[in-house]
């Protein structure tokens, strides 16, 4: 059992104005403070969590065992919603101790698992600022436009959990798999408001997500001699799918339709959230078609792009649906080696800094257009191969023709290493020593898109797989040593 208390006070004075007598020296007593365009910004917030907790374990003849946590939370940020409370159950058991007889060389070991669990996020303490957001020396005032909403809700993960355990041949062969499923309600989301509103948006609870997938491994392992040996292969399924997404005014009773929600893009791509699809899914912007489908062309005969983002087609998922690695590992007298490989299937990747050389020329695309001497759309040739690639990489750019698929695969690590037979050495305080040189992202075997897609230049939940001048995966190998001491006792 136990407590806790998260204090958290924030305060920030910020003034931004025009320069005052020195070029691009940022000092603030180098700040026109008599500028109407100088702003004077000040902001701050205490948010203040309060939580008690506690969590029990109960075992049965150790064959079966139950965990149990209980978390909760009281949040100034949502005082309207009380406690808040997140449980946790776990139940397992060890099948081949249950079931007298079972148990053998053959078939050693059987457990099953089912867990259960919720888990909650608070909104952002920022979110409740007060007006005016900022004063201008000539007095005007910048408020801040969104509604608060006082009766927001926690966000909240409910998860389900099933899993297995299975060891054959005195347990050289093991299988694991699970299957898990998420469904996270009450999201804080921020749709617009009509324009008849004195407000712009308002942070609103509401719509479902749900997150499924299954994880699964198998392993040998054996030995003959002071040779040993072993392999593993697991695999990965993952999806994510938007059940709903509409979401209440607690003030006014309106529901908003969330479909078609943009949550943020960049240079000709955006990532609108619709019922049935993904949290990965990407829209890009298009060449300008008509209605039989063929590229509307300029007086000069070039392609036209379309930058509407109502016209906006769909790309694909940035996320991979299956993931598989398999390894292995040999080892002699102290000597072992061991490799992995890793794949990626499925999902999409997006490259800006194609998009750019393209611009300027300068990409091999380029380089072989103007090699051929012509380029082809629409059944006929055209010869203005930079008209063209400026079209098409302009700084928003045309990016549905950056879209590539996103399935690699690649040899992840390889080692080798040496264990020393410190048994020998008389040195009963020294337990082990090991030798190691590791390998990894070594070669990539299978890539169909200009960079690494396992980049990612954010960290959020959306505008994954884009490449936007980031910098190159690396290759690396390193050295190590492991020394383990042991206590030496005097005891006879």
């Amino acid at each position: 059992m136990g407590a806790n208390i998260d204090d958290v006070t924030f305060r920030t004075d910020n003034i931004n104005g025009p320069l005052l007598t020195v070029n691009n020296k940022f000092d603030l007593n180098n700040i026109d403070r008599n500028s109407a365009n100088t702003v004077l910004l000040t902001d701050g917030y205490r948010y203040q969590n309060q939580s008690v907790f506690a969590n029990a374990q109960l075992g049965w003849r150790s064959r079966v065992y139950l965990d149990a946590t209980f978390r909760a939370d009281w949040n100034s940020t949502l005082w309207t919603a009380g406690a808040i409370t997140y449980p946790t159950i776990g139940l397992s058991g060890i099948v081949t101790e249950l079931i007298p007889g079972l148990k053998s060389m053959v078939f050693p070991y059987w457990k099953v698992r089912a867990s259960y669990s919720e888990v909650g996020n608070s909104p952002d303490p920022a979110l409740y600022l007060l007006d005016p957001r900022a004063v201008q020396n000539n007095g005007a005032v910048t408020r801040n436009t969104r509604r608060r909403n006082t009766n927001l809700q926690p966000e909240r993960t409910k998860s389900f959990e099933l899993g297995t355990n299975i060891h054959f041949f005195d347990s050289k062969l093991q299988i694991d798999a699970t299957y898990y499923k998420a469904s996270t309600l009450n999201q804080f989301y921020n749709p617009r408001l009509s324009s008849t509103s004195t407000t712009s948006n308002i942070y609103l609870n509401g719509g479902r997500v749900d997150n499924q997938g299954v994880e699964m491994s198998l392993r040998f392992n054996d030995s003959v001699g002071k040779f040993n040996y072993g392999t593993y292969l697991t695999w990965t399924w993952n999806e994510n799918k938007i059940v709903d997404l509409h979401f209440t005014d607690p003030e006014t009773g309106e529901v908003h339709d969330g479909n078609g929600l943009p949550m943020g893009g960049f240079g000709g791509l955006n990532t609108f959230l619709y019922e049935g699809g993904s949290l990965g899914d990407v829209y890009v912007t298009t060449l300008a078609t008509d209605e039989h489908g063929y590229y509307k062309l300029t007086s000069a005969g070039m392609v036209m792009a379309d930058y509407d983002e109502k016209d906006m087609i769909y790309a694909g998922s940035t996320d991979a649906k299956h993931r598989l690695s398999w390894g292995g590992h040999i080892g002699y007298a102290g000597f072992t080696a061991s490799f992995l490989f890793t794949a990626r299937l499925g999902g999409i990747a997006i490259s800006k800094t194609q998009a750019i050389l393209d611009y300027y020329g300068i990409s091999q695309d380029t380089a072989d257009a103007r090699e051929k001497g012509y380029l082809e759309f629409n059944g006929m040739r055209s010869y203005d191969i930079q008209g063209y690639y400026q079209t098409l990489g302009v700084r928003d750019g045309v990016m549905s023709q950056y879209v590539y698929d996103a399935t690699n695969v690649r040899l992840a690590e390889v080692s080798l290493g040496y264990d020393f037979p410190v048994s020998k050495w008389g040195a009963p305080w020294l337990k082990g020593l090991n030798v190691s040189l590791v390998g990894n992202n070594l070669a990539m075997l299978f890539l169909k898109a200009p960079f690494d897609p396992e980049m990612t230049s954010n960290v959020g939940t959306y505008n994954q797989g884009v490449d936007y001048f980031m910098q190159p995966s690396t290759r690396s190998l390193g050295f190590s040593v492991k020394v383990k001491f042991g206590h030496v006792s005097n005891v006879k």
